[in-house]
């Protein structure tokens, strides 16, 4: 996957170590997905993550990640 349009916003600054957690849209959003890679052989996603560190929250991430199919397996 390749991030096409990302945002970001800090609450604090972090000067340790950190976890970005990162969650999957709910929904049909995820089917949808999937269904148009398969079709398209390329498809976008909204991903969604948390950035957290030994201070707590510290921020977050959102980003529109394109996908596209390496193999033969796309249809025209």
């Amino acid at each position: 996957p390749v991030i096409q349009t990302p945002s970001g916003h800090f609450f604090q600054p972090i000067d340790d170590d950190f976890t970005a957690t990162s969650y999957m849209p709910e929904g049909e959003a995820c089917g949808k997905f999937l269904k148009t890679l398969k079709h398209r052989g390329k498809a976008r996603i909204a991903v969604q993550s948390i950035i957290t560190s030994s201070s707590g929250t510290a921020g977050t991430h959102e980003g529109l990640y394109v996908a596209l199919m390496l193999n033969e397996e796309a249809s025209p």
